[in-house]
């Protein structure tokens, strides 16, 4: 403390009425008192080192109890009986060693450990399943890309950066660095693109109906990754605030800082809300959302295979049109010949019929007849003799 008036000693007296002094030491610059402190029904002992430096005095108070909560608990209640004696009028307090503000930070640092780690896997589960290797350049900011960035420092080539990056991207961020992240209206490259997608396919804005802008902008209109992502994970409405108040308190843990009863506990009923939503964004990302994705996966494989089955269909119809043609025109003369072939018989059928006809009408008795009367033009006499010689030979027979 440094002297701006009254005896530092006096007001420790007015603070503590029943602090014995204890026998003086050989340092004339130096005094210690003694006291006994009753609160809740318990008893510790506390002593109070001075230091006197040249009108500065360096205050020490030693508690001794029998757990770490009571002495924290004496300590407090001296931090708070010494702000009453008024002694800030004449002093300015500089407090070198918080006692109490190391046991409320070790008190909740585990909490704020576990709460951390838990939102890094969430943050991880949540971007890489989406995006992959691209996980933070699909919707966080350029500006937040690059702070982050020269937070890692990654070395060596641009492959070997671009790993470690990916390995510690979540790792170097602030929770002030989470908000803008999570809770910023932002467009992604992707919204970029269906923002002029549909520029170009609607110029002329005016021809859309009401109903047709309102679906348009609320398509295309910036969104936070929380809306993209998150809200529907975590149906608390009050998280941003709850970041908020953690952020808040957490330099102040990480940093050793002043961290007292009152901000202990509201930093604790906040980081034990989050958690608990966390967790359970956690259970539902890795429990729906992954199957989800491998679903996706699944589905867009068996697409891209019916698609290439369909271009190989494509490209064999057109590989055998050649021969489906020729086939196809065997068909056809085929077809045509028959066709022909049926009217070249429809055309005889009548002379055929006639002919049939015909040759039933002429007994076979009376064309004999008709060839021995009138024997073939050219025969001579020796065959004439030769037909009389045997037509007497044959009623020779006749007669026997």
């Amino acid at each position: 403390m440094i002297y701006v008036g009254k005896s530092l000693i006096s007001y420790l007296k007015s603070a503590f009425p029943a602090a014995v002094k204890a026998p003086k030491c050989r340092n004339f610059f130096k005094s210690e008192y003694t006291y006994t402190v009753e609160f809740d029904g318990n008893s510790i002992e506390a002593k109070f080192l001075i230091h006197e430096v040249v009108e500065k005095y360096y205050l020490d108070v030693v508690v001794t109890g029998k757990s770490k909560a009571q002495i924290i608990k004496g300590l407090e209640y001296i931090q708070a009986a010494i702000e009453k004696s008024d002694i800030l009028k004449d002093y300015i307090e500089i407090v070198s060693y918080d006692a109490i503000s190391e046991y409320y930070c070790n008190k909740i640092y585990p909490k704020l450990n576990e709460l951390e780690r838990n939102l890094r896997k969430l943050l991880f589960n949540i971007y890489v399943a989406n995006f992959g290797r691209d996980y933070y350049q699909m919707t966080i900011s350029g500006d937040l890309q690059k702070k982050i960035k020269s937070v890692i420092q990654a070395k060596g080539n641009e492959e070997r950066k671009e790993t470690e990056r990916l390995q510690k991207f979540f790792y170097s961020m602030e929770f002030a660095d989470i908000q803008q992240m999570l809770f910023v209206p932002h467009w992604t490259e992707v919204n970029e693109r269906s923002k002029d997608d549909f520029l170009k396919s609607h110029e002329d804005l005016s021809k859309l109906t009401d109903d047709e802008l309102r679906k348009a902008f609320s398509e295309i209109a910036p969104r936070s990754d929380w809306e993209r992502f998150f809200s529907d994970k975590m149906d608390d409405d009050d998280i941003q605030s709850l970041i908020d108040e953690i952020r808040r308190s957490r330099n102040s843990i990480a940093h050793c800082k002043f961290f007292y009863q009152a901000e202990y506990v509201i930093c604790n009923k906040a980081m034990s809300k989050f958690n608990k939503a966390v967790k359970s964004a956690i259970a539902i990302t890795e429990g729906k959302d992954f199957s989800e994705k491998n679903s996706e996966s699944i589905k867009e494989a068996f697409a891209s295979v019916s698609k290439r089955f369909e271009e190989y269909k494509k490209s064999m119809a057109e590989a055998l049109r050649p021969i489906f043609q020729i086939s196809q025109q065997y068909s056809e003369m085929k077809e045509g010949m028959i066709k022909n072939i049926s009217i070249m018989l429809e055309t005889i059928q009548p002379t055929l019929q006639s002919l049939s006809g015909l040759k039933a009408s002429i007994p076979l008795s009376d064309l004999s007849t008709e060839l021995l009367q009138h024997p073939k033009e050219g025969n001579d006499e020796k065959g004439a003799d030769d037909e009389d010689c045997q037509s007497s030979e044959s009623e020779d027979d006749s007669n026997i």
